[in-house]
């Protein structure tokens, strides 16, 4: 949901309602589950009201819920930015590696699978 977020933002893509109720609809799914599988802060369990999941979630799950979702904005940011920065012209693609290096790394390679068996 964060790459496509993202791609409306800075690349001015379209995303059709169909493909958002479905981004959505999928966050929402892992949402639900992830909280069915929260850690209690609590030994007890009797706490069934809406109000008190404050006391009934711990805070380093909260923690690591903010973190999750920090990683996946970044990460939908970056894959949008690789790919409008080359676009533009900005910077130039990155040159392949020289084919030399490749044999080489072929070679050393299979020698150290040759020399593990033998």
């Amino acid at each position: 949901m964060a790459t496509a977020l993202f791609a409306v933002l800075m690349l001015k893509t379209e995303v059709s309602a169909r493909k958002w109720r479905t981004l959505s609809m999928m966050v929402l799914g892992v949402t639900l589950v992830s909280l069915e599988n929260a850690p209690d802060s609590h030994v007890s369990h009797s706490h069934t009201n809406l109000h008190e999941w404050g006391e009934l979630i711990s805070v380093d799950y909260v923690v690591g819920i903010a973190l999750a979702t920090v990683q996946t904005l970044l990460s939908g940011f970056g894959a949008i930015y690789f790919e409008k920065v080359p676009s533009s012209g900005a910077i130039p693609p990155p040159p392949p590696p020289p084919p030399k290096l490749s044999y080489m790394y072929a070679v050393l390679g299979r020698w150290d699978v040759i020399h593990r068996i033998v």
